[in-house]
């Protein structure tokens, strides 16, 4: 079984979890604030943070990547730092990508994925995502806190597959 309370390939999913929920308090959302990357030495490289930027009806349009670690900006092949998700030339992959990101965003929850693509070179990428809700400005969820962990090229991971997993409020 994998996700947030089963096992994962890199320890350093499990970790940025229990980070995050350490930080949650009562609220059940860490503030942006709460974060401290000092804290999250080990896995650094492979964090980003997005911003979620809203239309007009409150709803997440876009995101911007405050901060892409290098293993993320190797993932995806292109730094990602101060740029838009809507940026992201892989269509396929940044409407899927885009999705995610706005359930994050919705429901308030942390997400565990195990995910294949195919990269601009066409070579084929399998990873392991965690996204994490955070709050920047107030009550209001408007920002992510993501891990992605290389897999194995040979690791045979189901394309695509969500699991959805319980904020801690429900775990």
């Amino acid at each position: 079984m994998y996700g947030i309370n089963g096992r994962y390939h890199n320890c350093e999913i499990g970790h940025a979890y229990e980070y995050w929920r350490s930080k949650a308090g009562d609220a059940g959302i860490p503030a942006r604030a709460d974060i401290d990357p000092i804290e999250m030495w080990s896995w650094i490289p492979a964090t980003l943070l997005a911003e979620a930027i809203f239309d007009d009806h409150g709803a997440p349009a876009d995101f911007f990547f405050r901060v892409a670690g290098s293993r993320v900006c190797e993932r995806y092949g292109r730094e990602l730092t101060h740029r838009h998700l809507s940026e992201i030339p892989m269509q396929e992959q940044r409407d899927s990508v885009l999705a995610n990101y706005r359930a994050v965003i919705d429901t308030q929850r942390a997400f565990y994925s195990i995910n294949r693509f195919f990269d601009t070179d066409g070579i084929l990428r399998s990873f392991e995502m965690l996204l994490l809700p955070l709050r920047a400005h107030g009550s209001r969820c408007d920002m992510l806190l993501g891990v992605v962990m290389p897999l194995p090229r040979d690791y045979d991971a189901p394309e695509g597959v969500w699991i959805y997993e319980a904020g801690p409020e429900l775990a």
